[in-house]
C-alpha cells in the first residue's frame, strides 16, 4: 500500500500523526549488535497507515554527536506500553527491546523527510 500519486498531507495533518516519546530502549543494529536507543517520536502515515518510530543513539558519540534514525514501528503497542512504564516513574533491570525495521519504501522515507520538514518549520514559528 504506497500513497496515492500526487496525494499531499498538509502541516497540520502531519503534526497531528505524531505521538511524542522519551523513553530508552534497545534494539538490534544494522550490523546485528544490541544496541540502546532514546525514542523522540512515532508518526503514523495517515496515507497508508504505515508507523514509523524516530529515535536518537542514546549516549553521544565521541565527538557529541547523537546520530538520528527512522524505522518502520512493528509493534506500536510495545512503544506504548514502554512509554506507560517511563511515565510511571517504574526503574527496570533492564530497557525494553523493540522490533524496528528499515525504511525500504521511497513513500515511507518521503513521509518521515516531511515530518522532519514540517517539525522544523513549527520550531522556526
Amino acid at each position: 500500500m504506497g500513497q496515492k500519486a500526487g496525494a499531499r498531507l498538509d502541516f497540520d495533518t502531519i503534526l497531528e500523526s505524531l505521538t511524542a516519546y522519551d523513553f530508552v530502549f534497545r534494539a538490534v543494529d544494522d550490523d546485528g549488535l544490541m544496541c540502546t536507543y532514546d525514542a523522540l517520536f512515532a508518526c503514523k502515515d495517515p496515507l497508508d497507515g504505515s508507523e514509523y518510530l524516530v529515535y536518537a543513539d542514546a549516549e553521544p558519540a565521541e565527538n557529541d554527536d547523537c546520530a538520528t534514525y527512522a524505522s518502520v514501528l512493528t509493534e506500536p503497542e510495545a512503544a506504548e506500553e514502554a512509554q506507560q512504564i517511563a511515565d510511571s516513574g517504574k526503574v527496570l533491570k533492564e530497557y525494553p527491546v523493540l522490533e524496528l525495521i528499515p525504511i525500504e519504501s521511497p513513500e515511507g522515507n518521503e513521509f518521515v523527510r516531511r515530518v522532519f520538514t514540517a517539525l522544523e518549520l513549527d520550531e522556526s514559528n
